[in-house]
């Protein structure tokens, strides 16, 4: 059965462990694709046709992202996107 898959171009995802649970790090690159859009103050409709996916999609990415985050709104998840991009920006390069 794999190898018919593989055929079709099915492959098999790897779960990856070394994400923590909450907290930025926690964050897929999804998560942070739709975090950025939203702290623009894009809508979901708006995120969901600039990122190809529906909004129910971006809904779920939210959800999730408030739960890592442990925050309760987008008007959280605008500060604190906020304060992180001013924290990367201070931050030296090596």
């Amino acid at each position: 059965m794999r190898g018919r898959l593989r055929k079709l171009g099915v492959r098999r995802r790897i779960p990856s462990s070394d994400r923590t649970g909450t907290g930025w790090e926690a964050l897929t690159d999804a998560e942070l694709r739709v975090v950025q859009l939203a702290a623009d103050g894009k809508t979901n409709r708006e995120i969901a046709t600039r990122l190809f996916v529906s909004p129910h999609t971006v809904n779920t990415h939210l959800r999730h992202v408030f739960d890592k985050l442990d925050i309760k709104s987008r008007v959280d998840l605008s500060r604190i996107a906020e304060s992180r991009l001013r924290q990367q920006v201070k931050a030296p390069l090596v």
